[in-house]
């Protein structure tokens, strides 16, 4: 098993790739159709680890799962509306960054997690650095409710991530256990809410075939990004693998995005990328 942090930083790159993907398909699509899309075949996928699971687990782990997969479902539907009108390569490192700080604060305050005064000093540099990042340039969003749909967003995935550390902590649940119980909830839960406000099945059905080599990406990419980052946050202290995880896929965000979709001042945004990458590097040795 590799060692907890290149793990964190494979999940990001993964993360990236899949982010620029949907960014794209989003200019076309809608994008709670896109993320029910995607979701389901997530879903579809996880069943493959079936034979690593264990399936003799409590019915408060269940119901916990359940939970965080409510509010990773909306998240999804969030940040996909912030990506299909904001900039990505402004977007992305506001979501790693509001995450980095409610989240050690959260595992404080929840799991008893505690670090070093340099390593909270490094996790406080990159919340900045990539932070900065959204104010550099022009206007990066289309409306301000975009910017606050991203807070939500952001403060929603630091809960799910802490609901998650607990369930591995002390519920002793497993990785594929949890990806599989928890993308079957997410996958049910975009369909509910597909049913209830939009197309429903049929129009979850139509955007798969029209979009499918995207949606399949997006889905490979999603299934390996969540295993990697899982057995990296089962292993670590969430306070690190969180900001630490978002670091790569913030630097593809700033770079690629920037140039597919020809969003602006990117070369003051490399250089807070590079602050962001001297700040992992030290959260670690």
């Amino acid at each position: 098993m590799l060692q907890w942090y290149y793990l964190a930083l494979i999940s990001s790159v993964l993360l990236g790739a899949s982010t620029l993907i949907e960014k794209k398909t989003l200019k076309k699509e809608h994008a709670m159709a896109f993320t029910s899309s995607f979701a389901i075949i997530v879903a579809l996928i996880s069943l493959i680890f079936l034979p690593f699971a264990n399936f003799n687990i409590s019915l408060l782990s269940v119901g916990l799962i359940y939970a965080v997969s409510v509010i990773v479902a909306l998240t999804y539907w969030l940040t996909a509306r912030v990506y299909k009108h904001g900039s990505v390569s402004a977007a992305s490192p506001v979501y790693a960054a509001l995450p980095s700080l409610f989240v050690p604060i959260l595992a404080f305050l929840f799991l008893g997690e505690k670090l070093g005064t340099a390593q909270y000093a490094f996790i406080g540099t990159i919340i900045i650095a990539t932070y900065m990042i959204m104010f550099t340039g022009k206007s990066q969003f289309e409306n301000k409710k975009y910017i606050h749909w991203l807070i939500l967003a952001s403060l929603l995935t630091a809960v799910s991530t802490i609901g998650m550390k607990y369930i591995f902590d002390f519920l002793n649940v497993t990785p594929y256990t949890y990806l599989i119980l928890l993308e079957i909830f997410i996958a049910i839960n975009m369909t509910i809410g597909m049913q209830l406000k939009y197309g429903g099945v049929k129009e979850i059905f139509k955007n798969t075939l029209l979009y499918k080599k995207e949606i399949a990406s997006i889905s490979l990419l999603i299934t390996a990004y969540r295993i990697t980052y899982y057995f990296s946050a089962f292993t670590a202290k969430i306070s690190l693998v969180w900001p630490l995880s978002n670091v790569p896929n913030v630097i593809i965000l700033v770079f690629l995005g920037g140039l597919l979709f020809k969003e602006g001042a990117i070369k003051k945004k490399a250089a807070l990328a590079i602050i962001l990458l001297a700040a992992a590097y030290l959260i670690v040795i």
